[in-house]
C-alpha cells in the first residue's frame, strides 16, 4: 500500500484534521506493513535495515518478502540466491547470444535436447572429390563411405578404415604398361618386347639374351686392370678390354684369354720360342715341337726369278722391275708414275713425278721425255684418261697401252716413241673440261 500519512488540519484545533483514532489507525497501517517487509508481520527479523553510513543499506530480506524472488534464463527458474551448476538451458529460441562473454565448456550432457542446426553458424561440413564436386552433410545426418569393387570400409570409434585389395584391372582407370613397343596388364609377365631404348644410367641383369641385330649396336665392356674382369665362366665367349693395361681379352669359359693386337710382341704368341734371339736371327719352323724356334738364317741364296711372280729372262745391267697389275717383268727405259684423280668433273689432279709437293693444281702441263715410260694410274672412277692429239681430237695411241681406262685398276702405259709430237693432250672421253696439256721433249 501507499504510506498513509496524518492530516493535521490547516490550524490547530480547526477541525479539519483526522482525530486520533483515524491518526493512529494510520499509523498502525505504516508499521504493519514494516513489519510484514521486514519481518513476519509481528516480529522484525534480526539485522540492522538503517545504517549511519551515508548511504542506507537494507540487507537480509527473504524472498518470500519480495514480490519478484525468481529468474528465469532459457527456460531455467532459479531462486535469488540459489544455485545450478548444470542448469538444462532451452536453446530452441536463443538467438544472438554474446559469444564473447561465454568461458568454459558446454558438455553434452548439460544440452536438453537438441540445438537446430538453423540456430548455428557452422551447422554442415563440406566434402570435395577429386572432380572439385562438392556435397554438403548437414550435422545431425550420417555420412555413408561405401567401397568399391576390392574396396572394404570397417568404422570404430573417431576412426574409419578404408582397405583396398584385389581391385580388377577393369575397376582402374589405368590398367596397363607399355614397356618398348609391348603393351602388358597389370598383374601379367613381359617376357619379350621390341623397340626398348635404355638411356643413362638404366641397367639390364639376369640370364637371358641380348639379340641386337641394328647398326651401330654397342655395349661397353671395360674394367680398370686385368684383376677387375668378371668371372669368366659367367661370360663366355665374352669381349672384355683392360683400360689400365690397354689389352683386350676374351672369355673362354675357363679364364681370359689375351687377344694378340698390333701392339703384342711375336713372343706372346704361344707357337713362339724367343729364347736366346740375337740380332740376325730368323724364325724356324719345328714341326716336331709345333713352334717356331730362333736360330741363325740357313746358307745359300734364292734367284729373283724363282719367285712365282716375277718373270725375269737374261736380265743386263739397267733394267728394271716393273709390275704390269700381274706380275713383274724387266723394264729397259725409266719407268714413272702418276696418281690421276678427279675435281669433280671440271678437272684432272695428278700425284707422282715432278709433283713433289703433292697433289697437282687443276688440269696441270705435263713435261715429258721421249725414250721414258710413263704409268697413268687413274683412280677416279667414271672418268676416263685418254691421251689425244688435239683436245677434243682423236686418240694417240702410238707407244699408248690401254688408252682411255678408269677405275681403281685402270693404269694407262704411255713408252714415249722418239717421233712423239712435241705437244698431245689428255681428256676424259666422258667431260670435255677435264683437259690439259702434254709437252714432250
Amino acid at each position: 500500500m501507499t504510506k498513509q500519512v496524518i492530516n493535521r488540519g490547516t490550524a490547530a484545533n480547526d477541525g479539519t484534521g483526522d482525530n486520533l483514532r483515524a491518526g493512529a489507525a494510520k499509523v498502525n497501517e505504516n508499521f504493519d506493513e514494516i513489519y510484514t517487509v521486514l519481518g513476519d508481520g509481528t516480529t522484525l527479523l534480526a539485522g540492522n535495515y538503517i545504517t549511519d553510513a551515508s548511504t542506507n543499506t537494507l540487507s537480509g530480506i527473504a524472498n518470500t518478502s519480495l514480490a519478484n524472488s525468481t529468474v528465469s534464463y532459457g527456460g531455467v527458474q532459479l531462486n535469488l540466491g540459489g544455485v545450478d551448476d548444470t542448469p538444462a538451458f532451452d536453446l530452441a529460441d536463443a538467438t544472438n547470444y554474446p559469444t564473447s562473454s561465454l568461458s568454459g565448456t558446454i558438455t553434452n550432457t548439460q544440452l536438453a535436447g537438441s540445438i537446430a542446426n538453423d540456430k548455428l553458424t557452422n551447422n554442415k561440413i563440406t566434402i570435395v572429390d577429386q572432380t572439385s564436386a562438392t556435397q554438403d552433410i548437414n550435422l545431425g545426418t550420417n555420412l555413408e563411405i561405401v567401397g568399391g569393387s576390392g574396396i572394404t570400409t570397417a568404422s570404430a570409434p573417431n576412426k574409419i578404415t578404408i582397405n583396398a585389395s584385389s581391385i580388377s584391372n577393369s575397376a582402374l582407370d589405368n590398367s596397363s604398361v607399355t614397356i618398348g613397343s609391348t603393351e602388358v596388364n597389370l598383374g601379367s609377365t613381359l617376357s619379350t618386347t621390341a623397340n626398348l631404348n635404355l638411356t643413362g644410367t638404366s641397367s639390364v641383369s639376369g640370364t637371358g639374351t641380348v639379340d641386337l641385330t641394328g647398326a651401330g649396336s654397342k655395349i661397353r665392356f671395360d674394367f680398370a686392370g686385368y684383376g677387375t674382369l668378371p668371372t669368366a665362366s659367367t661370360y663366355v665367349g665374352m669381349y672384355a678390354y683392360d683400360s689400365t693395361g690397354n689389352r683386350p681379352y676374351y672369355s673362354s669359359g675357363a679364364g681370359w684369354v689375351r687377344i694378340l693386337d698390333e701392339n703384342s710382341s711375336v713372343q706372346d704368341h704361344t707357337d713362339v720360342n724367343m729364347s736366346g734371339v740375337a740380332d740376325g736371327n730368323v724364325l724356324t719352323w719345328s714341326s716336331a715341337q709345333g713352334r717356331f724356334n730362333v736360330s741363325a738364317p740357313a746358307g745359300g741364296s734364292v734367284a729373283i726369278n724363282d719367285i712365282t711372280d716375277v718373270s725375269v729372262s737374261s736380265p743386263q745391267k739397267g733394267h728394271t722391275l716393273v709390275y704390269t697389275g700381274s706380275n713383274w717383268e724387266v723394264a729397259q727405259t725409266p719407268v714413272s708414275q702418276f696418281v690421276v684423280t678427279a675435281n669433280g668433273s671440271s678437272a684432272y689432279r695428278f700425284d707422282g713425278a715432278g709433283f713433289p709437293e703433292g697433289t697437282s693444281s687443276d688440269n696441270p702441263d705435263l713435261h715429258l721425255k721421249k725414250g721414258q715410260t710413263y704409268y697413268f694410274r687413274n683412280t677416279s672412277s667414271g672418268h676416263p684418261f685418254e691421251i689425244r692429239s688435239s683436245a677434243g681430237g682423236s686418240a694417240y695411241n702410238d707407244g699408248v697401252t690401254d688408252n682411255n681406262v678408269s677405275g681403281s685398276s685402270g693404269v694407262v702405259v704411255f713408252h714415249v716413241p722418239f717421233d712423239a709430237p712435241a705437244t698431245l693432250y689428255y681428256q676424259c672421253s666422258s667431260h670435255a673440261a677435264m683437259v690439259g696439256t702434254i709437252n714432250i721433249t
